[in-house]
């Protein structure tokens, strides 16, 4: 239900919002913050790179002051789509947002990645690692720590060596909480049900005279699952991403 609901509202909403163009060629990180010096962008990239080059994976990052009206996991997700991050065949790519003024991240997985980088580990890297590190303003730490877990996880799903991914922190196993992480289970269920319902109900009352202008696929940049469509420029292979991650505020 929670991925059908952020379909929906993706497409609803997406058209709205103004993306950042990816970053060029053999480069996995925007910032548009200058939070990030460049040496910690040179070890994200570095990073990222190996990944890619080793298992085809692909990893990226956007680091913002905001992400404005949007919900950063909706934000995330629909950037993932336009960027094409991860193959096309496979969807096997993860894209990270930073929204620092709104001091939240979200880490949104392709289906290609949910097997193994489930979005219960992406919380349990959440709470054990960015969070710490961003509490105390260390945020390319915090995002070249959380991406050498990530590669570890890639690594053994494709059984390489990942070079980079050596030193990760070792961090606790969660005793409890839930699949949700920092944004709780019940308010955001409600958030995504409630336009579910009035698109319904939009859709009914729009029953026998069509809808005109092309509807939910209207070529002004909605949601794709594919992938396509949004920028070019970038180096991503056209992975798409349907809803899957974790994250939160700090």
């Amino acid at each position: 239900m929670y991925k059908i609901s952020l379909f929906f509202l993706l497409a609803i909403t997406a058209s709205a919002q103004e993306y950042p163009s990816p970053p060029p060629p053999d480069n996995y990180i925007v910032d548009q913050t200058g939070k990030l010096s460049a040496d910690e962008i040179t070890s994200i990239n570095n990073l990222c790179r190996e990944v890619e080059r080793t298992t085809t994976a692909e990893m990226a990052v956007l680091v913002v002051p905001s992400t404005g009206e949007q919900d950063i996991s909706m934000y995330a997700t629909e950037l993932g789509n336009r960027w094409g991050v991860g193959q096309k065949d496979n969807d096997n790519g993860l894209i990270m947002v930073v929204a620092i003024d709104d001091r939240k991240v979200f880490t949104a997985t392709g289906s290609g990645m949910e097997g193994y980088l489930t979005d219960a580990r992406i919380n349990q890297v959440y709470r054990g690692v960015l969070v710490p590190n961003f509490r105390n303003s260390e945020y390319g730490k915090g995002i070249y720590e959380a991406l050498q877990l990530y590669a570890k996880d890639i690594e053994k799903e494709y059984g390489v060596t990942i070079e980079n991914s050596k030193g990760a922190p070792e961090i606790k196993q969660d005793s409890g909480g839930t699949k949700c992480g920092g944004f709780g289970c019940f308010p955001l269920c409600l958030f995504f049900i409630f336009p579910l319902l009035f698109f319904i109900l939009s859709l009914l009352r729009g029953a026998g005279r069509g809808i005109r202008g092309g509807g939910f696929w209207s070529s002004g940049g909605g949601f794709s699952s594919g992938g396509g469509g949004g920028f070019s420029g970038g180096g991503f292979g056209g992975g798409g991403f349907s809803g899957g991650g974790g994250g939160g505020g700090w």
